[in-house]
């Protein structure tokens, strides 16, 4: 599918609703103007709301609730019971399970605990009936006319229940199991749900920067720039933590850093292109958000104490961001939240701001790129609706019909045909045709085929082999007409005509004699095993070792042969000396590769000069690499099997095994020394040509800080290689930037006791500071003319100052009391050595108002001549 073959209304509100069974009073949903509505449903009571909200342009996602269901299979008869009525009625998006890593969605005891061992390493009894049962309710979905979800995890860092193994640990059952199944369903409306826990991990910059700081809660509008939702890739977050990425790679994040808005959505896009060469697929939040949402008057949250406490203005001003960053900066897979809940939102107090700010301003629409989800579709499964067979003007000859397969034969023979064309290095499906069709049964290889619309059509030498069986037979065919896979002949199903000079086939001994393929059904008595009939001989060829740098983790050095040498070192076998395992990690490139559909003729290349800006939307640009230096390196290796990296009898955890793949070009985690990862550079390829953002303005200075690409400030200042420029007041109050400092010579005044006057050059940034020892109310009254020149950065903690680098050209209003303005600058300058601090100690509000009158009269901020 294509992300524009998706049916919603391009608006990423949402709401959950309370359910299952409850009353769904629509106009919560529709004067707000809300785009999702998350529904929990019993049964089909809510049958009638959502054909009301699909009128109103509000599309719901249904999850039909049992609980403690996870892993339990879904009964068929819902599929005529519950999920047709709705698809019916309009609606197209489903989930399943939800939160599976967490004890408890699964069947309890007598206790109260799960009936299993709850971790990602317990296969048999937890990944295996978890993945096992929603693949069948997927294609089940599917064949309805619905959109299946991927099951949303909850965010987590412990080990037991951690996001990242339980991803892993599910994308590893599925590469083993079930890659085909999965490719057919990714290519066929996949999706993903996600329950992001954002907490306070959000903040808006102050106007001009700095980028990592932070403005105070009572200073946030939603409807100004500098907003940062790209946790934990957000400026403020990596000033603590350099280098961390949602797949953690620093010493504080060893399972990885789910949280935030995008950090499950990102883990997952990512696992999903490098396992399966697939994606994106859309990210729908059905439930999370700004969580828990602060009650009026009540205590700011503050899970994150690095990040400022959001009161419930903050919460409303953060959430009205959030949606619009969506639209304008977000992810273009990203397609929306369905806020938790219901209940916080209308309560006995009355409407949430939040809902009352949506009331009255209708929603910006989200644009949607022509992007593929990638996977393969073997099957064409019939629709809902009729299918119309229309007579061709020319009737071919007929042609031998060939009979359907069972659905675990044939996708056991879509593997096949994966494997031999992966580890053969075929171009072409259409080279097995013949040998193919040989493998599934008798008959000749099929002249003519059924076209999506009911035509007979030639088959193209790229056509899906499997697009031979028609929709009719895929549905009526019974298990009782179904054939048998019969035995094959490995010299008359493999063999090669040498002689033929029409031959150009790839031979099969190319396969890795290990590799054994795998059928799927267990082999009949007389019938020899397809392990042996797929059996090659091959010469042996030496072996080279390759050490591996796993941090803790230690594994004997991998065996490879010439194929893992090309694949692993990009280069011959004979190049690739033998190395020891000293414990150090070997370097090397491997050429990277443009991620799309296999047709490259269908893709529309997108290549960009060095000194070409890009952003994904809105007036604020940024650099996708500095102008001196080159592109940097992804920060992700592409993904390998597993097979060529360590032996199959080493038990590894699903965290280890991820770590070899993640890390298997021998490139290491960032470092706290190393830069900041740049989220652009993960979601570059998914920008479309119409986002494509323009060049920002030349004149615009910047520092040599990590570049990020959802920056809302204007102008961007931090992500260019030029010095820090020097902004100062000119006549008539223009701004000039300058590289040059400038001696400042003012008079000083009883009001700039430490540090000296500041004078007419102004600084970058302006922050001013209350002591808490100030009378409340003073500065409010006394400083409406002061406020209203110069609009300061209010501080209400100078632990905050802690953030702001030691060079920053920061000027430093502080309005203290006698008593406490000594020690309280020089906390200060234990903070900010080089910052200028301008002291105001005023011994009553009148006093306080006249100097801070004056300065606004001088157009002097930081004091100077009376």
């Amino acid at each position: 599918m294509n992300l524009r073959d998706y049916e919603w209304f391009r608006n990423p509100r949402g709401l959950e609703a309370t359910g299952p069974y409850s009353p769904l009073e629509l106009s919560r949903y529709i004067r707000p103007k809300l785009g999702w509505a998350k529904l929990r449903a019993g049964d089909t009571e809510y049958l009638d709301a959502a054909r009301a909200l699909i009128d109103q342009q509000c599309m719901p996602i249904v999850r039909v609730f049992r609980e403690n269901m996870c892993g339990s299979p879904v009964p068929e008869a819902w599929d005529d019971e519950i999920y047709r009525p709705y698809i019916r009625q309009g609606v197209r998006w489903f989930e399943l399970y939800e939160e599976p890593n967490l004890p408890h969605s699964w069947p309890q005891n007598s206790a109260g605990e799960p009936i299993v061992d709850l971790t990602p390493d317990n296969t048999e009894s937890v990944i295996a009936p978890l993945v096992d049962a929603w693949l069948d309710w997927a294609e089940r979905i599917i064949v309805l006319g619905g959109y299946p979800a991927f099951p949303a995890l909850a965010p987590s860092m412990q080990p037991e229940h951690a996001t990242l193994l339980w991803l892993a640990a599910m994308f590893d059952y599925l590469a083993d199991f079930h890659g085909g199944r999965f490719q057919y369903i990714i290519a066929n409306g996949l999706w993903l749900a996600v329950h992001p826990q954002i907490g306070n991990r959000v903040y808006q910059e102050p106007p001009g920067g700095p980028a990592h700081l932070p403005r105070s809660t009572d200073q946030l509008v939603a409807q100004e720039p500098g907003w940062h939702f790209e946790y934990p890739y957000d400026p403020l977050q990596q000033t603590y933590d350099r280098g961390r990425t949602v797949f953690g790679r620093t010493e504080q994040t060893p399972y990885g850093e789910p949280f935030g808005l995008i950090g499950v959505a990102q883990m997952f896009q990512d696992m999903l292109r490098r396992r399966f060469d697939a994606g994106p697929v859309p990210v729908v939040g059905t439930a999370g958000g700004i969580t828990p949402v602060p009650k009026p008057g009540g205590v700011p949250i503050q899970p994150d104490e690095r990040y400022p406490p959001l009161d419930d203005e903050g919460y409303t001003q953060a959430t009205l961001a959030l949606v619009d960053w969506l639209v304008r900066r977000g992810p273009p897979w990203f397609w929306g939240i369905a806020l938790s809940n219901e209940r916080d939102m209308y309560d006995v107090r009355g409407t949430h701001p939040v809902i009352s700010r949506w009331v009255k301003i209708p929603p910006d629409e989200k644009t949607v790129p022509d992007i593929s989800t990638g996977g393969y579709s073997p099957l064409r499964v019939s629709a809902p609706t009729p299918v119309v067979e229309r007579v061709p003007e020319t009737q071919p000859e007929p042609e031998p019909e060939v009979p359907a397969l069972p659905d675990d034969e044939l996708y056991a023979a879509l593997d096949l045909l994966d494997a031999v064309e992966q580890e053969a290095h075929l171009q072409d499906y259409v080279e097995l045709e013949d040998d193919f069709l040989d493998l599934l049964g008798e008959g000749e290889p099929v002249a003519a085929r059924l076209t999506p619309e009911g035509d007979v059509a030639e088959p193209g030498p790229t056509d899906d082999l499997l697009a031979i069986i028609s929709p009719v037979e895929v549905e009526e065919a019974t298990e009782s007409d179904l054939p048998k896979v019969p035995d094959v002949d490995e010299d008359e199903l493999f063999a090669i005509d040498e002689d033929d000079p029409t031959t150009d086939r790839i031979p099969i001994g190319d396969v890795e004699p290990d590799e054994l393929f795998d059928l799927g059904d267990e082999p009949a008595p007389e019938q020899e095993p397809v392990e042996t009939t797929l059996e090659f001989d091959a010469p042996e060829e030496p072996r080279t070792e390759t050490a591996f740098e796993l941090g803790t983790l230690e594994v004997s050095p991998a065996p490879t042969d010439e194929d893992d040498a090309e694949m692993l070192f990009d280069m011959p076998a004979a190049e690739a000396a033998p190395a020891e395992d000293t414990g150090e990690l070997l370097t090397f490139e491997i050429e990277e590769e443009a991620h799309g559909t296999p047709d490259e003729a269908d893709i529309e290349v997108i290549t960009y000069d060095e000194d070409e800006s890009l952003t994904l939307s809105g007036e604020a640009g940024f650099d996708v690499f500095d102008e001196e230096e080159e592109a940097a390196e992804p920060f992700f290796a592409a993904y390998l099997d597993e097979d060529e990296l360590y032996d199959e009898d080493d038990e590894l955890s699903p965290l280890q095994r991820f770590d070899m793949l993640i890390d298997a070009d021998g490139t290491q985690p960032p470092l706290p020394d190393a830069p900041a990862p740049n989220f652009f550079d993960i979601v570059e390829e998914f920008v479309s040509p119409e986002t494509r953002p323009q060049q920002p303005p030349a004149e615009i200075a910047r520092e040599e800080v990590p570049p990020n690409p959802f920056d809302t400030s204007e102008p961007n200042i931090y992500d260019a290689p030029s010095a820090p420029a020097r902004r100062m007041r000119e006549p008539g109050g223009a701004i000039s930037p300058t590289n040059e400092r400038q001696d400042v010579t003012a008079e000083a005044t009883p009001f700039d006791e430490v540090g000296g006057s500041i004078g007419s050059p102004r600084p970058d940034h302006h922050l001013l500071l209350i002591d808490a020892a100030v009378p409340r109310g003073w500065f409010f009254a006394a400083a409406r003319r002061y406020w209203d020149a110069f609009q300061p950065t209010l501080i209400s903690d100078e632990r905050m100052l802690s953030t702001v680098p030691e060079e920053a050209d920061i000027g430093i209003t502080v309005i203290a009391t006698p008593g406490n303005a000594d020690t309280l600058a020089a906390r200060l300058r234990d903070y900010l050595p080089h910052a200028h601090i301008d002291l105001v100690v005023p011994d009553t509000p009148t006093e306080l108002r006249a100097e801070l009158d004056r300065r606004a009269e001088l157009d002097q901020p930081f004091g100077g001549t009376r």
